[in-house]
């Protein structure tokens, strides 16, 4: 079955895009096998007696999260987590994103499944530097990143990886139930509305699985909420340089003025991330006015924080019930637009 599958998305995707990006295709195929093929059954390890504590707990604690998350939240989880891979010491894969240099209009690529995306997955580190580098040649700003977990929207079943053994309980219910609702819902060609809605539904979902796991008072629970007030505050002043910065793009200013307030522009937005720091009560974004911004950066960091209103708002109606928020955006997702839909059905 594995191999059916990838041998039906690589014909797929290859019939509909040129050499370069046929072997790209045959690239991720390559690394999407090998790390199916190396996945042990969860099962099976729980069975042995000379299984490392610390990776028994995470695992027993992943299956609490994807029995929660299915009776709670309506989630999907028959195709994830099942498995569990070492990845031995290394991250699973590496994003590559770009943006034109004087305007927050995204590099984007189009695959018959996803629909049109925003980045490209490369196994392969040297292969992801490559790219940012050929994007970049071309005028772009481009930014490459590691990525901690992702989802293949039900095609295979997505494994445990070992990195995971090593975060903290709230990190870990977070990822889990974003990758998780990606299983569950998956608008094609609309990656800011999913991966938003992914982020939404996790930080509404992941502090009652907490609360429900360990308590009203448990550290898991304060080091939950005290990141996402730290994530907020980021998020607010990211997201207000991004307007400015979109502001000034807009403009008549020529070429070499537009390059020069947006390079002010960067600077001023490091120092207030750098002003930050008293104000943080955990360590996620204490060195982010070090960070290399630049506006792929930018609308990356945009992309999982999109019509934030719009999400409050269905959140609002959904009475504070992830089941029903959900299930209003898969009737929003029936129309060509659900944030549209969404709008339109709040007014």
């Amino acid at each position: 079955m594995i191999f059916a599958r990838i041998s039906i998305l690589v014909l797929a995707l290859s019939a509909l895009q040129g050499c370069a990006m046929t072997s790209y295709v045959l690239s991720g195929a390559v690394g999407q096998l090998n790390l199916l093929c190396r996945a042990k059954p969860i099962d099976d390890l729980l069975a042995r007696d000379d299984l490392d504590e610390d990776v028994r707990d995470q695992l027993e604690y992943i299956e609490d999260i994807k029995k929660y998350a299915a009776e709670n939240f309506g989630l999907e989880t028959a195709s994830s987590y099942n498995t569990y891979v070492e990845l031995d010491g290394k991250p699973v894969a590496w994003n590559v994103s770009a943006c034109a240099e004087l305007e927050f209009r995204a590099a984007t690529w189009d695959f018959p499944i996803m629909g049109r995306v925003e980045y490209l997955g490369f196994f392969e580190e040297e292969q992801a530097i490559a790219e940012e580098s050929r994007l970049r040649a071309e005028g772009y700003d481009a930014r490459v990143y590691a990525i901690p977990a992702y989802s293949t929207l039900g095609w295979f079943s997505d494994p445990v990886l070992s990195s995971m053994i090593y975060w903290g309980k709230s990190a870990l219910a977070d990822t889990i139930i974003h990758e998780l609702t990606h299983a569950t819902l998956w608008f094609k060609g609309n990656v800011p509305f999913n991966e938003t809605l992914a982020n939404y539904t996790a930080l509404r979902a992941a502090p009652q699985f907490l609360r429900g796991h360990f308590g009203a008072d448990s550290r898991e629970l304060y080091l939950y909420l005290a990141g996402k007030e730290d994530e907020m505050l980021f998020r607010d002043t990211c997201l207000g340089y991004y307007d400015k910065l979109d502001e000034m793009f807009k403009t008549d200013l020529g070429q070499n003025q537009k390059r020069i307030r947006k390079a002010e522009l960067y600077d001023e937005l490091r120092a207030t991330l750098a002003e930050l720091k008293p104000r943080l009560k955990t360590t996620a974004f204490l060195t982010a006015g070090e960070w290399d911004w630049n506006n792929a950066s930018m609308m990356g960091y945009r992309r999982y924080n999109s019509n934030i209103d719009v999400f409050d708002g269905i959140w609002k109606l959904s009475y504070g019930n992830v089941s029903i928020f959900l299930s209003m955006w898969r009737m929003f997702c029936n129309s060509d637009d659900p944030v549209k839909a969404a709008k339109e059905f709040m007014e």
